[in-house]
């Protein structure tokens, strides 16, 4: 019977250490690049939940979700720097995302269309976007509201792939043409 018991311990020692490990090698391991030790926070607002409140138009965000946006806000802060290459364009700290059904303004969310969400920004807003390390740029029109870090600017997958962007960095902004009233 003691015999067993040990076993049986052993047993579940075992499957609990190997639960912990595989939990974190696969988390280190990701497939997109990303581990703990070097983040990689291109897809940093997916985890972010927008909870809508009663006012329309406005977002609040539970406790757990401020946390894990004051955690992307620092890691933000600490690893993506500056090009200082931007001429007479802004350099703003840029994101990408890739999942969502419905923008701020109705729209369905196409994860390879050329647009953006933006705070600053009317909606309709067409802005050329230009990564100063590879040199191209693409124009976007911004259809949606965030990102709800401290970037500036949330561009879709689809204009993320055509600059050459994999991780968050600060890139060129420049107006092209304002949205109608």
């Amino acid at each position: 019977m003691e015999r067993l018991r040990n076993w049986l311990g052993m047993l579940v020692f075992f499957a609990v250490l190997f639960i912990l490990i595989g939990g974190w090698l696969s988390y280190a391991n990701a497939a997109d690049g990303c581990s703990r030790v070097m983040p990689c926070y291109g897809v940093g607002n997916t985890d972010v939940m927008r909870v809508r409140s009663h006012h329309r138009g406005s977002y609040r965000l539970d406790h757990s979700t401020r946390r894990l946006v004051g955690s992307i806000n620092y890691k933000l802060r600490k690893w993506v720097r500056k090009s200082g290459k931007c001429g007479l364009g802004r350099e703003v700290l840029t994101t990408y995302y890739m999942s969502g059904r419905r923008t701020a303004n109705g729209e369905r969310f196409r994860p390879n269309g050329l647009t953006a969400a933006s705070l600053k920004h009317a909606f309709g807003t067409r802005l050329r976007v230009t990564n100063p390390a590879t040199g191209r740029s693409v124009v976007v029109r911004v259809n949606d509201r965030g990102p709800f870090t401290i970037a500036e600017l949330d561009l879709a997958r689809g204009a993320a792939v055509a600059i050459g962007m994999r991780t968050s960095l600060y890139l060129c902004v420049e107006p092209v043409s304002f949205a109608s009233d």
